[in-house]
């Protein structure tokens, strides 16, 4: 059962921040990321050193890497290198939209500001989002 008196959000709401973050056009390290956002969320040492149950690594860094995992795969940020990313030209293009929507829904698919996204179908999301910026 999840700590309900965490206020370490989920990885699903440091998705648009860590997108809004990343829209200046800099490489970000994951580490860097981490240390912006958890002054965003007005987050205490205590809650920084909070640990994943398995004491691996801590849980605010975990979801950060998270968030950054999918918003990757949903072609909003690039990474050329190990332990860093970037905002896309999708991203750069979503995160314009102030009434945008990340989430994880029950079906397994990335809903990225209203377009789906499954794991199994990146290239294919992307070229329909290609094909639709066209228009």
């Amino acid at each position: 059962m999840p700590d309900t008196t965490s206020n370490i959000p989920d990885y699903q709401s440091i998705m648009l921040p860590l997108l809004e973050l990343t829209g200046d056009g800099a490489t970000y390290r994951l580490r860097d990321a981490v240390d912006l956002l958890a002054q965003r969320f007005a987050l205490s040492q205590a809650e920084l050193k909070e640990m994943l149950p398995s004491g691996y690594a801590p849980l605010f860094a975990n979801r950060v890497g998270w968030a950054s995992t999918y918003l990757k795969k949903a072609g909003l940020l690039e990474s050329e290198k190990r332990g860093t990313f970037q905002i896309s030209e999708r991203g750069r293009s979503m995160a314009e939209k102030q009434n945008s929507l990340v989430g994880l829904n029950s079906n397994s698919e990335l809903f990225c500001f209203s377009l789906p996204y499954t794991f199994s179908s990146a290239k294919s999301s992307l070229k329909v989002w290609k094909e639709r910026q066209k228009k």
